[in-house]
């Protein structure tokens, strides 16, 4: 039973929407590069999909997402290909202060966090995805527009895990979302980038359940270089 309200969640989908409708339509969304080596210092806990949600994903939205990209000549970074399809249930910065004791805290959480009944109880639980949004930097994002509470108790739990080592928690209110694509190439008009026409519809049509197979407990970077 989800218990988060609707509505926050939507007004904050619309923001992110509307902000990025703004830099399409100033065409200056950035083209990706690589992952900034900072991720190495941001602690993550997500949740990775099972092989038939992997493959569910594929066939509904990143072939989709593929071939749109061949007709307004975009290339992607995409997940299933570069980096593993996954939802973050929320990351935190490790203060400069404490950078000579990464590794000791990192692995200690790593250790704790999976055995966390909140945390642990993530894994079998089916996510369904129900909206495409594109963001300020153009990254094309598979959003959730109902939270679960399961999501919300484990988020409840790491953010008391991560202050009590002193990590900084980064804010995931009224979200939860899959990172599908990044853009690495693009046309000179980005607006068709944005717009996904066809398939922000098929996924409001026939949202996407994904079930969580597994969980990362480590850094943001080990996490997207692990393909």
């Amino acid at each position: 039973m989800a218990i988060h309200e609707a509505v926050p969640v939507i007004e904050k989908y619309r923001g992110i929407a509307a902000g990025g409708w703004k830099v399409a339509r100033d065409s200056h969304y950035k083209e990706f590069t690589v992952f900034p080596e900072s991720l190495k210092n941001r602690f993550n806990v997500s949740a990775l999909f099972d092989p038939e949600s992997v493959a569910r994903l594929k066939e509904q939205v990143t072939d989709f997402l593929l071939q749109l990209g061949l007709k307004h000549e975009v290339e992607y970074f995409l997940a299933g290909r570069e980096f593993p399809p996954h939802t973050t249930i929320m990351e935190a910065n490790l203060p400069a202060d404490l950078l000579p004791a990464r590794d000791a805290k990192f692995s200690a959480l790593g250790e704790s966090l999976p055995d966390s009944p909140l945390v642990a109880a993530l894994v079998g639980q089916k996510i369904v995805y129900n909206d495409l949004l594109v963001d300020g930097g153009g990254n094309v994002l598979l959003v959730a527009r109902t939270i679960p509470s399961s999501v919300l108790a484990a988020r409840s739990t790491l953010l008391q895990e991560y202050t009590q080592v002193g990590l900084q928690p980064l804010a995931m209110d009224n979200i939860l979302h899959a990172s599908i694509a990044r853009p690495v190439k693009l046309p000179s008009s980005h607006t068709d980038h944005y717009r996904l026409r066809g398939l922000r519809t098929e996924i409001r049509t026939n949202p996407v359940g994904l079930k969580v197979g597994r969980l990362h407990v480590g850094s943001a970077w080990d996490l997207l270089n692990s393909r």
